[in-house]
């Protein structure tokens, strides 16, 4: 029976190849309609320039020669023919002085954000810009403009220019009668909002609330964690393992001491946020203090050689160093802040240089991956704690606060709710990152993100990408190596639905007898319980 299944196997395989590579033999009329599936569930990567009418969306779907994106945008968006998703509209345009890497992986380049051209942006009622209501800003850091307030119904034209050069064309846009408002304060305005005291973000987590089953048993998890972090030395993260050999080689010797050093330094990054929100929830002195004790071993590394080891590690450790900055701030002395706070603005700096680097701007396609899953939060809740400590906060905080409400999530003009690259794999790991910025929007600027019509259809594209019994649609990065549904689909769900019938009662919510048999993660028993 098994050869027969093996014969069986291979035979599928072989004519499967055979198909496949008889179809890359046909013509590209051929290959366009095999692939016009692909290609359908695709559309909206890459914005068209102006069509001739309004009927048309502006959106075209990707051929063959598009799958990997060049990195800038080739004109300016919206315009003419382009629809357009919320009011305000974020305008965007190509980066001047982008160059797509020649080599991979990409060779970092420092104070890469001081460097790049700057530019102007002007819009208006009439073409010459001439009437009452003509808006112009200048040095303008990334390639974009949001007005993050609504604009007035009807026809408005804009155009750009880097700084001191000549305007470009004057494009045109219409803004429909009904289109959904995302409005939010602008970065001055949000800067002004944040607390001058510590703790900024991490504060009690209680406050004499009477707890739910849920917080509960979610406050007894984190005292469990926080209570196993305190009988540990450092010696005890090491990374166990054989002695590198004697042959290895320098390249290979490198490479080793690193994933030595990641494994060791997240698991630091990890038990300091277990002690903290332990201190958070119960106000054991014996969890900061050791809390502090690990964020100072942290701190004392080379934070510029740690991000270059792995960006995930060094964007970790400065988020472990700036929530313990954050609670602990009366604590501190001032060698100690002094050390954090070096840390802290040298990753942040390299975060942003490389987001810069990346085009996080105006990027056409599938946005900085690893910016926009873990290391846009921790740069941002670091920027917010650094406010008054450092120069550049604001500049920082300014910068990031408007990528999040313009570029995220799918570029700032999907709405259709399905990851760019596929709703499998990659939207798991941006789960997290897209609930904590919800949470630290709504709670410090009164901006509620999940208004964006991309989060009002992500529950729809959710349950549509999933057919019945099986993991996924098979479209995305990693998706022949899902074989069961990723629980986090549901819980992400649930936090969507909950929000959004933020009136209606939790027993009455549908579904809610079946998803709270689930083991509910900590940040859906803090958002949806608790909120």
């Amino acid at each position: 029976m098994k050869n027969k299944i093996k014969v069986w196997l291979g035979a599928t395989v072989a004519v499967m190849s055979v198909s496949v590579q008889s179809v890359f033999a046909q013509s590209d009329g051929t290959v366009q309609q095999v692939f016009s599936g692909f290609h359908q569930f695709a559309d909206g990567f890459k914005v068209n320039e102006e069509e001739a009418d309004d009927s048309k969306s502006g959106i075209t779907p990707l051929t063959m020669g598009c799958i990997r994106q060049k990195g800038n945008r080739e004109f300016p968006y919206p315009v003419k023919g382009h629809e357009v998703i919320t009011n305000p509209p974020v305008f965007t345009w190509p980066m001047a002085d982008y160059e797509y890497p020649k080599v991979f992986p990409v060779k970092k380049v420092s104070g890469k954000t001081d460097r790049c051209l700057q530019y102007d942006f002007q819009m208006g009622r009439t073409r010459n810009f001439s009437d009452k209501d003509v808006l112009t800003r200048t040095g303008l850091k990334l390639a974009f403009y949001n007005n993050h307030k609504p604009l007035k119904p009807g026809t408005w034209y804009w155009r750009y220019r880097v700084s001191g050069k000549s305007w470009s064309k004057v494009y045109e846009v219409n803004i429909p009668e009904n289109l959904p408002k995302f409005q939010s304060p602008n970065a001055e305005e949000a800067y002004d909002m944040i607390p001058e005291k510590h703790p900024r973000i991490f504060g009690e987590a209680i406050s004499g609330k009477v707890l739910t089953a849920d917080q509960k048993q979610l406050r007894a998890s984190y005292r469990r964690a926080a209570n196993a972090a305190l009988n540990k030395e450092v010696a005890s993260y090491k990374v166990k393992g054989d002695p590198i050999p004697a042959t290895a080689s320098e390249v290979e010797r490198k490479q080793i001491m690193q994933f030595r050093l990641r494994y060791e330094v997240e698991g630091i990054n990890r038990d300091i946020e277990h002690l903290l929100n332990g201190y958070r929830l119960i106000s054991n002195k014996e969890y900061l203090d050791k809390a502090v004790a690990l964020a100072d071993y942290i701190a004392a590394k080379e934070p510029a050689a740690m991000y270059a080891a792995a960006d995930f590690t060094g964007a970790k450790s400065m988020s472990a160093l700036s929530m313990t900055y954050d609670v602990a701030y009366a604590y501190l002395n001032e060698q100690q802040k002094k050390n954090y706070k070096h840390f802290i603005t040298t990753v942040i700096g390299l975060i942003i240089d490389d987001a810069m680097q990346e085009n996080v701007g105006s990027a056409d396609g599938i946005l900085c991956a690893h910016f926009f899953q873990h290391t846009f939060y921790n740069a941002f809740t670091s920027a917010i704690v650094m406010k008054g400590h450092d120069v550049q906060a604001e500049k920082w905080f300014g910068m990031l606060y408007d990528i999040w409400l313009s570029r995220s999530p799918g570029g700032g003009f999907l709405s259709d709710g399905v990851w760019p690259n596929g709703n499998m794999g990659y939207i798991h790991v941006n789960m997290e990152s897209m609930v904590n910025n919800f949470i630290l929007f709504r709670n410090l600027f009164n901006v509620n993100i999940f208004k964006h019509p991309w989060y009002a259809n992500c529950a729809n594209a959710l349950a549509y990408t999933m057919p019945v019994h099986s993991a996924g649609d098979g479209f995305g990065d990693g998706s022949d190596k899902v074989y069961e549904v990723n629980r986090l689909r549901a819980e992400f769900a649930y936090i969507l639905l909950s929000i959004t019938l933020m009136s209606c009662p939790a027993n009455r919510l549908p579904l809610h007898s079946l998803l709270r048999k689930l083991t509910l993660t900590p940040i859906v028993c803090s958002i949806v319980r608790g909120r």
